[in-house]
Protein backbone atom coordinates (compact mmCIF):
# COMPACT_ATOMS: atom_id res chain seq x y z
CA UNK A 1 0.00 0.00 0.00
CA UNK A 2 2.80 2.43 0.93
CA UNK A 3 4.62 1.70 -2.36
CA UNK A 4 1.44 2.34 -4.37
CA UNK A 5 0.87 5.63 -2.55
CA UNK A 6 4.43 6.84 -3.15
CA UNK A 7 4.07 5.93 -6.83
CA UNK A 8 0.84 7.92 -6.97
CA UNK A 9 2.63 10.89 -5.42
CA UNK A 10 5.29 10.80 -8.10
CA UNK A 11 2.63 10.82 -10.82
CA UNK A 12 0.51 13.54 -9.22
CA UNK A 13 1.48 16.91 -10.68
CA UNK A 14 -1.69 18.96 -10.98
CA UNK A 15 -2.78 21.78 -8.74
CA UNK A 16 0.67 22.72 -7.41
CA UNK A 17 0.80 26.32 -6.16
CA UNK A 18 3.41 28.59 -7.68
CA UNK A 19 6.64 28.38 -5.70
CA UNK A 20 8.44 31.47 -4.45
CA UNK A 21 12.08 30.91 -5.37
CA UNK A 22 13.20 33.76 -3.10
CA UNK A 23 11.51 32.32 -0.01
CA UNK A 24 13.58 30.78 2.74
CA UNK A 25 13.05 27.04 2.87
CA UNK A 26 11.22 25.39 5.72
CA UNK A 27 11.76 21.78 6.75
CA UNK A 28 8.59 19.71 6.77
CA UNK A 29 7.57 16.39 8.24
CA UNK A 30 4.59 15.13 6.25
CA UNK A 31 2.46 12.31 7.66
CA UNK A 32 0.41 10.53 4.99
CA UNK A 33 -2.97 8.87 5.27
CA UNK A 34 -1.53 5.34 4.94
CA UNK A 35 0.95 5.81 7.81
CA UNK A 36 3.92 6.77 5.65
CA UNK A 37 6.07 9.75 6.58
CA UNK A 38 8.20 12.00 4.37
CA UNK A 39 10.65 14.70 5.45
CA UNK A 40 12.01 17.41 3.21
CA UNK A 41 11.90 21.04 2.21
CA UNK A 42 9.56 23.20 0.20
CA UNK A 43 9.95 26.64 -1.33
CA UNK A 44 6.27 27.48 -0.86
CA UNK A 45 6.38 30.67 1.17
CA UNK A 46 2.65 30.80 1.96
CA UNK A 47 -0.35 28.50 2.07
CA UNK A 48 -3.75 29.86 0.98
CA UNK A 49 -6.38 29.05 3.63
CA UNK A 50 -10.04 30.16 3.72
CA UNK A 51 -11.13 30.80 7.31
CA UNK A 52 -14.09 32.35 9.11
CA UNK A 53 -12.15 35.64 9.24
CA UNK A 54 -11.46 35.60 5.51
CA UNK A 55 -9.02 34.22 2.94
CA UNK A 56 -5.48 34.13 4.35
CA UNK A 57 -2.07 33.64 2.82
CA UNK A 58 -0.59 31.81 5.80
CA UNK A 59 3.23 32.20 5.99
CA UNK A 60 4.69 28.74 6.25
CA UNK A 61 7.34 29.96 8.70
CA UNK A 62 4.55 31.07 11.10
CA UNK A 63 3.01 27.60 11.07
CA UNK A 64 3.83 24.90 13.61
CA UNK A 65 1.44 22.20 12.46
CA UNK A 66 -1.32 21.70 9.91
CA UNK A 67 -3.67 18.77 10.56
CA UNK A 68 -6.27 17.72 8.01
CA UNK A 69 -9.67 16.21 8.67
CA UNK A 70 -10.41 12.95 6.84
CA UNK A 71 -12.42 14.57 4.03
CA UNK A 72 -12.79 17.81 2.16
CA UNK A 73 -9.49 19.62 2.83
CA UNK A 74 -10.65 21.02 6.16
CA UNK A 75 -7.62 21.78 8.29
CA UNK A 76 -6.64 22.87 11.79
CA UNK A 77 -3.73 25.34 11.67
CA UNK A 78 -1.61 25.61 14.82
CA UNK A 79 0.65 28.66 14.73
CA UNK A 80 3.93 29.30 16.51
CA UNK A 81 2.44 32.11 18.59
CA UNK A 82 -0.11 29.70 20.10
CA UNK A 83 -3.06 30.71 17.91
CA UNK A 84 -5.25 28.01 16.33
CA UNK A 85 -7.25 28.51 13.13
CA UNK A 86 -9.70 26.25 11.32
CA UNK A 87 -10.18 26.58 7.59
CA UNK A 88 -10.30 25.13 4.10
CA UNK A 89 -7.05 24.52 2.25
CA UNK A 90 -7.18 26.39 -1.09
CA UNK A 91 -4.42 24.37 -2.75
CA UNK A 92 -4.32 20.93 -4.28
CA UNK A 93 -0.80 19.58 -3.82
CA UNK A 94 2.37 20.15 -1.80
CA UNK A 95 5.77 20.27 -3.56
CA UNK A 96 8.33 18.48 -1.40
CA UNK A 97 12.03 17.92 -2.01
CA UNK A 98 13.35 14.86 -0.18
CA UNK A 99 16.72 13.03 -0.17
CA UNK A 100 15.26 10.45 -2.58
CA UNK A 101 13.46 12.70 -5.01
CA UNK A 102 10.98 15.50 -5.52
CA UNK A 103 7.28 14.88 -4.98
CA UNK A 104 4.07 16.71 -5.61
CA UNK A 105 1.86 15.32 -2.86
CA UNK A 106 -1.87 15.55 -3.48
CA UNK A 107 -3.75 17.07 -0.59
CA UNK A 108 -6.00 14.01 -0.27
CA UNK A 109 -2.98 11.92 0.78
CA UNK A 110 -1.82 14.26 3.57
CA UNK A 111 -2.88 13.77 7.19
CA UNK A 112 -0.55 16.22 8.93
CA UNK A 113 2.30 18.63 8.19
CA UNK A 114 4.74 19.65 10.93
CA UNK A 115 6.95 22.65 10.12
CA UNK A 116 10.43 23.48 11.37
CA UNK A 117 10.78 27.22 10.84
CA UNK A 118 13.45 28.80 8.70
CA UNK A 119 16.62 29.37 10.64
CA UNK A 120 16.18 26.28 12.77
CA UNK A 121 18.16 23.11 12.50
CA UNK A 122 19.61 20.09 14.19
CA UNK A 123 21.13 20.17 17.64
CA UNK A 124 24.09 17.94 18.58
CA UNK A 125 22.87 14.63 20.04
CA UNK A 126 25.37 14.62 22.90
CA UNK A 127 26.67 11.55 24.69
CA UNK A 128 24.91 8.98 26.82
CA UNK A 129 23.94 5.29 26.91
CA UNK A 130 20.26 5.78 25.94
CA UNK A 131 19.42 6.86 22.37
CA UNK A 132 15.95 8.38 22.15
CA UNK A 133 14.32 11.07 20.02
CA UNK A 134 17.53 11.92 18.18
CA UNK A 135 19.51 12.57 21.39
CA UNK A 136 21.70 10.51 23.69
CA UNK A 137 20.61 10.52 27.33
CA UNK A 138 22.26 9.75 30.67
CA UNK A 139 20.02 8.42 33.49
CA UNK A 140 20.51 10.06 36.88
CA UNK A 141 19.43 8.64 40.26
CA UNK A 142 16.70 6.37 38.84
CA UNK A 143 16.87 3.72 36.14
CA UNK A 144 15.43 4.41 32.68
CA UNK A 145 14.73 2.28 29.63
CA UNK A 146 13.11 2.47 26.20
CA UNK A 147 9.75 0.67 26.09
CA UNK A 148 7.61 0.67 22.93
CA UNK A 149 9.24 3.88 21.62
CA UNK A 150 8.84 5.59 24.99
CA UNK A 151 11.49 6.80 27.42
CA UNK A 152 10.28 5.37 30.75
CA UNK A 153 11.48 6.06 34.30
CA UNK A 154 11.52 2.87 36.36
CA UNK A 155 10.48 2.35 39.99
CA UNK A 156 14.02 1.57 41.09
CA UNK A 157 17.33 3.38 41.67
CA UNK A 158 19.99 3.51 38.99
CA UNK A 159 22.33 0.58 39.65
CA UNK A 160 25.24 1.75 41.79
CA UNK A 161 23.63 5.01 42.97
CA UNK A 162 22.97 5.58 46.69
CA UNK A 163 19.35 6.62 46.38
CA UNK A 164 17.19 8.22 49.06
CA UNK A 165 16.43 11.25 51.19
CA UNK A 166 19.23 10.28 53.55
CA UNK A 167 21.55 9.33 50.71
CA UNK A 168 22.79 11.17 47.60
CA UNK A 169 19.50 12.13 45.93
CA UNK A 170 15.91 11.41 44.91
CA UNK A 171 13.91 11.86 41.68
CA UNK A 172 14.58 10.35 38.26
CA UNK A 173 16.22 12.50 35.58
CA UNK A 174 17.39 11.78 32.06
CA UNK A 175 19.87 14.48 30.96
CA UNK A 176 21.41 15.36 27.61
CA UNK A 177 23.97 17.88 26.32
CA UNK A 178 24.74 19.28 29.77
CA UNK A 179 26.91 22.40 29.44
CA UNK A 180 26.72 22.51 25.63
CA UNK A 181 27.42 25.98 24.21
CA UNK A 182 25.45 25.04 21.09
CA UNK A 183 22.22 24.59 23.04
CA UNK A 184 20.98 28.18 23.44
CA UNK A 185 17.71 28.83 21.58
CA UNK A 186 15.78 25.61 21.15
CA UNK A 187 12.39 24.00 20.92
CA UNK A 188 11.26 20.69 22.42
CA UNK A 189 8.17 18.72 21.45
CA UNK A 190 7.04 15.59 23.28
CA UNK A 191 4.12 13.75 24.81
CA UNK A 192 4.32 13.63 28.58
CA UNK A 193 2.97 10.89 30.84
CA UNK A 194 2.81 11.32 34.61
CA UNK A 195 1.80 8.73 37.22
CA UNK A 196 1.82 8.15 41.00
CA UNK A 197 4.57 6.24 42.77
CA UNK A 198 4.61 2.47 42.52
CA UNK A 199 3.62 0.86 45.87
CA UNK A 200 6.64 -1.42 45.47
CA UNK A 201 8.96 1.62 45.36
CA UNK A 202 7.44 4.27 47.61
CA UNK A 203 9.65 4.47 50.69
CA UNK A 204 8.30 7.87 51.77
CA UNK A 205 4.56 7.29 51.29
CA UNK A 206 3.82 9.37 48.18
CA UNK A 207 0.94 7.30 46.80
CA UNK A 208 -1.61 10.00 47.65
CA UNK A 209 0.58 12.97 46.67
CA UNK A 210 0.28 14.89 43.38
CA UNK A 211 2.87 13.71 40.83
CA UNK A 212 5.22 16.34 39.42
CA UNK A 213 7.22 16.52 36.20
CA UNK A 214 10.57 18.37 35.99
CA UNK A 215 11.73 20.08 32.80
CA UNK A 216 15.24 21.44 33.22
CA UNK A 217 16.80 23.60 30.52
CA UNK A 218 19.87 25.74 29.98
CA UNK A 219 21.51 23.16 32.21
CA UNK A 220 25.14 24.25 32.52
CA UNK A 221 26.02 21.53 35.05
CA UNK A 222 24.02 18.91 36.94
CA UNK A 223 25.83 16.53 39.32
CA UNK A 224 23.87 13.36 39.94
CA UNK A 225 24.83 13.56 43.62
CA UNK A 226 23.04 16.46 45.33
CA UNK A 227 25.88 16.57 47.87
CA UNK A 228 28.26 17.71 45.15
CA UNK A 229 28.38 21.45 44.46
CA UNK A 230 27.70 23.14 41.14
CA UNK A 231 24.22 22.34 39.89
CA UNK A 232 23.30 25.24 37.57
CA UNK A 233 20.03 25.20 35.62
CA UNK A 234 16.54 26.53 34.94
CA UNK A 235 13.71 24.41 36.26
CA UNK A 236 10.07 24.30 35.08
CA UNK A 237 7.96 22.17 37.42
CA UNK A 238 4.58 20.89 36.19
CA UNK A 239 2.21 19.45 38.76
CA UNK A 240 -0.74 17.14 38.25
CA UNK A 241 -2.59 19.42 40.70
CA UNK A 242 -2.56 22.15 38.03
CA UNK A 243 0.29 24.25 39.43
CA UNK A 244 3.54 25.19 37.72
CA UNK A 245 6.67 27.11 38.74
CA UNK A 246 9.62 28.46 36.74
CA UNK A 247 12.94 29.42 38.29
CA UNK A 248 16.69 28.87 38.29
CA UNK A 249 19.59 28.13 40.66
CA UNK A 250 23.34 28.74 40.61
CA UNK A 251 25.85 26.46 42.34
CA UNK A 252 23.17 24.48 44.19
CA UNK A 253 24.28 21.86 46.75
CA UNK A 254 23.09 19.99 49.81
CA UNK A 255 26.17 21.00 51.75
CA UNK A 256 26.82 17.91 53.85
CA UNK A 257 28.48 14.54 53.19
CA UNK A 258 25.21 12.68 52.61
CA UNK A 259 21.45 13.29 52.63
CA UNK A 260 19.19 16.26 52.07
CA UNK A 261 19.92 19.31 54.23
CA UNK A 262 21.99 22.47 54.56
CA UNK A 263 20.79 23.55 51.12
CA UNK A 264 22.86 26.40 49.72
CA UNK A 265 23.37 28.18 46.42
CA UNK A 266 25.08 31.31 45.19
CA UNK A 267 21.95 32.62 43.54
CA UNK A 268 18.37 31.72 42.67
CA UNK A 269 15.36 33.35 41.02
CA UNK A 270 11.70 32.62 40.72
CA UNK A 271 10.70 33.79 37.25
CA UNK A 272 6.98 32.95 37.20
CA UNK A 273 4.34 30.59 38.56
CA UNK A 274 0.74 29.71 37.85
CA UNK A 275 -2.10 27.26 38.33
CA UNK A 276 -3.63 26.69 34.91
CA UNK A 277 -2.28 23.27 33.94
CA UNK A 278 -4.49 20.43 32.79
CA UNK A 279 -2.31 17.35 32.44
CA UNK A 280 -4.13 14.41 30.89
CA UNK A 281 -3.94 10.94 32.39
CA UNK A 282 -3.39 9.43 28.93
CA UNK A 283 -0.59 11.90 28.15
CA UNK A 284 -0.33 15.59 27.25
CA UNK A 285 1.41 17.06 24.20
CA UNK A 286 4.01 19.58 25.34
CA UNK A 287 5.83 22.17 23.25
CA UNK A 288 8.57 24.14 24.97
CA UNK A 289 10.63 27.01 23.57
CA UNK A 290 13.44 29.10 24.98
CA UNK A 291 14.54 31.88 22.64
CA UNK A 292 16.66 34.71 23.93
CA UNK A 293 15.17 35.58 27.33
CA UNK A 294 11.71 34.37 26.32
CA UNK A 295 10.37 31.08 27.74
CA UNK A 296 7.11 29.49 26.61
CA UNK A 297 5.25 26.23 27.11
CA UNK A 298 2.16 24.94 25.33
CA UNK A 299 0.18 21.98 26.66
CA UNK A 300 -2.30 20.41 24.26
CA UNK A 301 -2.28 23.60 22.11
CA UNK A 302 -2.88 25.91 25.08
CA UNK A 303 -0.20 28.48 25.92
CA UNK A 304 0.26 28.08 29.69
CA UNK A 305 3.71 29.59 30.31
CA UNK A 306 4.76 32.84 28.65
CA UNK A 307 7.58 34.46 30.62
CA UNK A 308 10.85 36.34 30.21
CA UNK A 309 13.92 36.52 32.42
CA UNK A 310 15.93 39.68 31.77
CA UNK A 311 18.71 38.40 34.05
CA UNK A 312 19.37 35.27 31.98
CA UNK A 313 22.62 36.71 30.59
CA UNK A 314 23.99 37.97 33.94
CA UNK A 315 26.74 35.79 35.47
CA UNK A 316 26.74 34.69 39.11
CA UNK A 317 30.14 33.49 40.32
CA UNK A 318 31.24 32.72 36.79
CA UNK A 319 28.08 30.93 35.58
CA UNK A 320 25.68 32.35 32.98
CA UNK A 321 22.46 30.43 32.33
CA UNK A 322 22.08 31.43 28.68
CA UNK A 323 23.06 28.02 27.28
CA UNK A 324 23.14 24.35 28.15
CA UNK A 325 21.28 21.12 27.61
CA UNK A 326 18.14 19.61 29.09
CA UNK A 327 16.83 17.25 31.71
CA UNK A 328 13.49 15.42 31.75
CA UNK A 329 12.48 14.07 35.13
CA UNK A 330 9.88 12.95 37.62
CA UNK A 331 10.13 14.32 41.14
CA UNK A 332 10.66 12.08 44.18
CA UNK A 333 9.45 8.54 43.32
CA UNK A 334 6.78 9.50 40.79
CA UNK A 335 6.58 7.59 37.51
CA UNK A 336 6.06 8.59 33.90
CA UNK A 337 7.18 8.44 30.30
CA UNK A 338 8.06 10.54 27.25
CA UNK A 339 6.98 9.74 23.67
CA UNK A 340 7.31 11.37 20.22
CA UNK A 341 10.22 13.53 21.34
CA UNK A 342 12.11 15.91 19.08
CA UNK A 343 14.42 18.86 19.68
CA UNK A 344 15.45 21.56 17.23
CA UNK A 345 17.45 24.74 17.18
CA UNK A 346 15.59 28.04 16.85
Amino acid sequence: MKFRLLLALLLCGSGVPAMDKTADECRLQVDLTDGSRLSGTTTMAKLPISTAVGALQLPLAALRELEFKPTGGQAICRLRNGDVLSGQADWQALPLKTPFGQFSIALKYIRKIAVTASGSGALPPGEGPLAFGGLNWTPQRRAFEIQNDRLVVLPQPRPGFEYGHGAHGRAGLAVSNIGSETWRDYRLEFTLGLAPADPAFDPYGLRNASPKFLLRFHVVSHPENWNERDANFYDLNLGSDGTWALGCVYHFVCDQPMGHGHVSYDGSREVARGSCLQLKAEGSRAIFEVQGQHIRLWLDDKLVVDASDDKMGEPINGVTLDHGGIGLGWDFEFLGWIADFKAQKL
